[in-house]
């Protein structure tokens, strides 16, 4: 995290982003299985607002780049070795986010509300996410 020591932007940090998703449709019956797993990247522009020495509040808003992987499993009896077909995209990601931090001493514990989107070819992926963290403030 980049922090700025500016009196104008003074609360605002460029954050970097790492995040995974993977599902699957192994609950559905009668239908060939299928993967989905998703790797996304981003820099995001944080805004930190300090409401005591222990609570700080905060907005961000991110850009960066996903990498889709789906696998389709042809035979319907599943199993390591059956034939399968495989699509790959890269794709621009888009997220927001909210949330809170406490601190206790140098240990922080974080929390907060984000959407995100991939914007596929097509149709996009949009999905809203809840956070939980754990930090330590050097």
């Amino acid at each position: 995290m980049y922090a700025s020591n500016s009196a104008l932007i003074k609360n605002i940090y460029i954050v970097p982003t790492w995040q995974f998703y993977s599902t699957n449709n192994h609950d559905l019956k009668h239908i060939n299985d299928s993967y989905l797993s998703i790797y996304t990247g981003s820099i995001a522009l944080q805004y930190q607002y300090s409401l005591s020495p222990f609570m700080i509040v905060f907005a961000s808003l991110g850009a960066g780049v996903s990498y889709s992987d789906m696998r389709l499993v042809l035979a319907s009896e599943g199993g390591p070795f059956s034939p399968e077909t495989k699509t790959e995209s890269t794709d621009p990601y888009l997220g927001a986010n909210l949330g809170a931090i406490f601190y206790i001493y140098n240990i922080g514990i974080s929390g907060g509300l984000g959407y995100n989107r991939i914007l596929y070819k097509g149709d996009d992926l949009a999905s809203f996410v809840m956070s939980f963290g754990i930090l330590y403030r050097l």
